[in-house]
Formats: C-alpha cells, sequence, structure tokens
C-alpha cells in the first residue's frame, strides 16, 4: 500500500515527495474489492511559515486543518452533511469561485476557477456561469462513481462576495435544494466541542 501511494503522489505532485507533508483522511470509498482513500499533502515550507507567524505571537501550531476538513467538522456539527445524500458547497470569494462535492456525507473533490478577469461578463453573471460549469462536473462524476445509490444533489452557499442577489439567481438556475450556511447557529449544547464552530467563522462569514 506504501509503494502505491508513493507512486501515486509522484505522478501529482510537483517536486520530490519529502517536500510535503502527506496525510492520510478517514475519507475511504469502497465497492466490491475496488478502494479509494482522500490524501491530502501539504508543503512542509508552508508548514514551517505558520508556525514561525505562530510564534510570532506566543502561540503554538498543534493542528492544521485545510479548508475541506474544516468545513467538514461544521457541516457535521450542524446535521447538515448526510450519509444518505450528496452535496455540492459553493464558496462563493471575492477572487474566485471554490465547489467542495461531498459524496455520502465524506468530502470527495474540489473544483476551482478564478472570477477575474470579467471581460464580457459581469461579477453575477460569472459567478452565474461558473457555478453552472462546476454543478455539472460533479453531476457527471456522482453519476458515474460506483459506490452510492442516491443521484440527488444538494447545494450550499457561503463566503465573502455571497450577497442575496447572487443567491436569488442560483436558485432561480438550480432545481435541486439550495441553502446558505448560518455559521452563527450555534448549539445549546455546552458539551459540544466549540471548536467546529471556529474553524469555519472565517469560511462561512
Amino acid at each position: 500500500v506504501n509503494e502505491q501511494v508513493e507512486w501515486e503522489l509522484s505522478h501529482y505532485l510537483p517536486g520530490p515527495l519529502s517536500d510535503y507533508k502527506v496525510i492520510m483522511t478517514n475519507s475511504k470509498f469502497e465497492y466490491n474489492n475496488y478502494k479509494e482513500i482522500l490524501f491530502i499533502c501539504i508543503r512542509k515550507e508552508i508548514i514551517n511559515n505558520i508556525n514561525t507567524l505562530a510564534q510570532f505571537s506566543d502561540s503554538v501550531l498543534s493542528k492544521l486543518l485545510v479548508e475541506n476538513i474544516a468545513l467538514e467538522n461544521f457541516i457535521n456539527s450542524q446535521a447538515i452533511i448526510s450519509p444518505q445524500k450528496n452535496q455540492i458547497l459553493f464558496n462563493i470569494d471575492l477572487i474566485q469561485l471554490v465547489s467542495h462535492f461531498y459524496f455520502k456525507g465524506l468530502y470527495y473533490n474540489s473544483y476551482s476557477e478564478n472570477i477575474n478577469p470579467l471581460k464580457s461578463n459581469t461579477l453575477e453573471e460569472k459567478i452565474l456561469k461558473l457555478a453552472k460549469e462546476h454543478y455539472l462536473n460533479i453531476k457527471n462524476l456522482n453519476e458515474q462513481l460506483p459506490f452510492g445509490e442516491s443521484k440527488e444533489l444538494e447545494i450550499f452557499l457561503y463566503g465573502q462576495a455571497l450577497t442575496n442577489s447572487i443567491e436569488e439567481q442560483i436558485k432561480e438556475n438550480f432545481s435541486c435544494s439550495i441553502e446558505k450556511f448560518n455559521s452563527t447557529k450555534y448549539s445549546d449544547d455546552e458539551n459540544k466541542e466549540i471548536a467546529v464552530y471556529v474553524e469555519a467563522l472565517g469560511l462561512c462569514c
């Protein structure tokens, strides 16, 4: 297994494998004798730079979560993700649209596209155009995957550039269920881990 992983990563990563921190996640997809496991690779240089910044503020870097893991923790705490459903999370940022695909409750894939330059489109037109393209890519992928019975998709919206107008346009152009994340929906249960909310505040607000 280790040899297979090293071979796979050597064909995906720019530069030697020794330059990366390799993390095996809990996202595993199985069908008969076939299995997919999600790995995340982060340049050690980036981790070292973040650690240096932490030390400047007399802090210690104990855990590093990439966006999709922070989101997964948050949406699981809100009971948004379901093992019986497949979801698309549109992150509408100021400079890019990032679409995360969660398959049967687990993170599977992401698509990223720059919004600027606008050229012949307005900002809202460009966002809607990219959202449609990402949706079709994910829809096609969802229908081709052998593991999983449900082919329905739900859409969730969040991001710094998300406005009421953009939300309404997306709802008008998509027939599936669409919701906006509410990052202020906290639980009254004091025993719940508050970190799941903190991780997502910068992503969902």
